[in-house]
């Protein structure tokens, strides 16, 4: 979780110009808090969108990726030197940084001022490159806007389902988290148990996961005593 919230620091800040992250050095013999300057391309993987906060995927440009059809037989990526294309990058960003520092580009209408915001560096990019990129990063912009959103949206719809059926299955009015948890973990086709790292969903996901729908856990009282849970009337309005 500590890597995860370090990494999504980042990437809420490095989306624009100016943006910056904060971490704790040894300087000297002293602790300070240093600044760095985070702006930049910056690649993540992740299972499920909904493993970084709605902040950070709608600040990202998201893109969902699939398992190669057996069918289908390409040569193997592995061990790759990047240092002839990143010696070409940026000796192309040099010759082309004075002709891209006040370019203005018409962004299609479809993206909000956040998207635009965020897709507007490749779209300057794509316009200098010439040839038919301007093109090719328009349908890119158009067709990936709203995957992350509606990626993170399923996980809840989904989750929010399962806590119904669960409470639904006991026929109580209240569970614990731990147990809620451990029924989760148990859905064959929930995918639950391969959450974090194969261990499962735990309390501290599961209440992240709720947050968004202003549910939090809090103490509550069953057949073996107090512990933090859910009642089944607080899901009622969500």
């Amino acid at each position: 979780p500590e890597q995860r919230d370090a990494i999504s620091n980042v990437l809420c800040n490095g989306f624009q110009k100016g943006g910056m992250a904060h971490r704790i050095e040894t300087i000297g013999q002293k602790l300070e808090i240093v600044e760095f300057d985070c702006y930049g391309p910056k690649a993540v993987a992740a299972i499920k969108a909904s493993t970084f906060t709605r902040t950070v995927v709608s600040r990202s440009i998201c893109m969902r990726m699939h398992r190669k059809p057996t069918s289908i037989k390409l040569e193997r990526f592995r061990k790759y030197d990047g240092t002839d294309i990143i010696r070409k990058c940026l000796r192309w960003a040099e010759d082309n940084r004075e002709a891209m520092a006040g370019m203005t580009i018409e962004m299609p209408e479809n993206l909000s001022d956040r998207q635009q915001d965020i897709w507007e560096p490749l779209f300057v990019i794509a316009h200098t490159a010439g040839g038919n990129w301007s093109q090719r990063v328009r349908d890119a912009a158009v067709n990936l806007v709203g995957v992350s959103d509606q990626d993170a949206e399923l996980v809840g719809n989904q989750l929010l389902t399962h806590v119904r059926q669960c409470l639904e299955e006991t026929g109580k009015d209240r569970v614990f988290s731990c147990d809620l948890c451990d029924w989760l973990n148990g859905l064959e086709d929930g995918g639950y148990s391969s959450w974090n790292h194969g261990k499962g969903i735990t309390q501290k996901r599961l209440a992240r996961e709720l947050k968004h729908y202003d549910i939090s856990p809090d103490s509550i009282r069953g057949e073996s005593g107090t512990k933090k849970g859910y009642r089944k009337d607080w899901f009622k309005d969500t």
